[in-house]
């Protein structure tokens, strides 16, 4: 999942890019990161991301929120978010 459009940040600066990359597990997570194909999307980074980046990763729960009188569920899963931050102004 990508964002599109701006990005809002409830305090700080708003990265200028949120990708989400959904994993089954943590395990998943470093097997992806420490495949050759992951380290050279890590070395790329910089190449596209002139502003930095922040690498989240996380592990999720399920939970239940009651919104209008309906449940929604969440699966549970790992994720890897990526935020770009907007290059600097020249």
């Amino acid at each position: 999942m990508i964002s599109n459009g701006p990005v809002q940040a409830l305090a700080g600066t708003a990265p200028h890019l949120v990708a989400i990359l959904q994993f089954d597990s943590m395990a998943d997570v470093n097997a992806a990161l420490a495949s050759p194909e992951g380290q050279a999307a890590a070395a790329d980074l910089p190449n596209f991301a002139s502003g930095g980046a922040s690498l989240l990763i996380y592990d999720d729960k399920r939970c239940e929120i009651l919104v209008s009188y309906a449940f929604l569920r969440f699966r549970s899963r790992s994720a890897l978010r990526i935020s770009r931050r907007r290059p600097a102004s020249s």
